[in-house]
């Protein structure tokens, strides 16, 4: 069902194969354009739709993580490489080149925008959609996959409802000698692996009074491959072909070494077009199928 604070949208509505499209092909994407251009969209779009699916304050440790991330990638590279003709200083005699630190901090920013990308898509594609994809592939094995992104933030809001639990007869982990947190950390991980245990044994009856493994138990499934599908998917690839083709052809050139090198703008331009538009194809078909329902009363 749609909610306003739907990662994508009226987009997360759509078939489980349509969002698991998109989601391969905006990874291969990420990770195939290292142009300055292209990891700028790529981390704009990223951080836009991880804010849309949880907020600033479930997302401020991905911020807090992301510039020391960046960072460190930036100033550990010039140290390890020392690939480059600009040299900028020299450190214990090993020179440091603006190209290596070019490199380090493009490699940086896409890791982060990746990581974002994971933040936004563990919502869109929850685990019944990974289960109905992958379910008849391999039961066991999506069953598992499934439930094992089911089970972080099951942990996670679990063990705030833990700590909270216990802050009320002054076992606080924030507060009191280093000691004490620690032996207040012990009971509250005591705590959650005992409700593990216990969740796991009742999942286990579950299935089994639900006849999971028999072989004559039917199924029921509630997602519909529709038109907008169809839509969705032929756009997606039709985005997909281009910036390959686009990328082949040396339009989203770029290399660091031996000097920094880069396509001429008027080439960069299309691929950053198309590629503004694969990152933002849910938030168009949002407005679309908006603006469908509203002028079809």
């Amino acid at each position: 069902m749609y909610t306003p604070k739907a990662v994508f949208g009226i987009f997360s509505t759509y078939h489980p194969i349509t969002v698991f499209i998109y989601i391969v092909v905006i990874i291969i994407i990420a990770i195939m354009l290292i142009h300055p251009v292209c990891l700028c969209v790529s981390i704009v779009a990223a951080v836009y739709y991880a804010l849309s699916a949880k907020g600033y304050n479930d997302t401020s440790f991905v911020f807090k993580f992301a510039l020391p991330v960046i960072a460190l990638f930036a100033l550990i590279n010039p140290l390890v490489n020392h690939r480059g003709e600009t040299f900028l200083f020299y450190l214990n005699n090993n020179p440091i080149t603006l190209e290596s630190f070019a490199a380090g901090l493009c490699a940086g920013i896409m890791l982060v925008s990746i990581m974002l990308w994971f933040v936004s898509f563990n919502h869109a594609m929850t685990s019944d959609k990974f289960l109905f994809l992958f379910g008849r592939l391999s039961p066991a094995a999506a069953l598992i996959s499934s439930m094992t992104i089911r089970l972080v933030p099951q942990l996670k809001n679990k063990t705030m409802v833990i700590a909270n639990a216990q802050k009320t007869i002054g076992r606080d982990i924030s507060t009191g000698s280093l000691i004490c947190r620690f032996k207040n950390g012990v009971k509250i991980f005591s705590i959650l692996i005992t409700w593990s245990l216990e969740n796991s044994i009742e999942t286990a009856d579950s299935m089994n009074a639900r006849g999971y493994g028999n072989k004559n138990r039917g199924s029921f499934s509630p997602f519909m491959f529709e038109k907008k599908d169809a839509a969705a998917i032929t756009v997606i690839l039709v985005c997909f072909v281009i910036l390959v083709l686009l990328s082949i052809k040396g339009y989203a050139m770029f290399s660091f070494f031996p000097v920094i090198q880069s396509s001429a703008p008027i080439q960069i331009m299309p691929v950053a077009f198309i590629y503004i538009l694969l990152c933002f194809i849910p938030k168009i078909f949002n407005t679309a199928e908006l603006i469908y329902w509203k002028f079809s009363k």
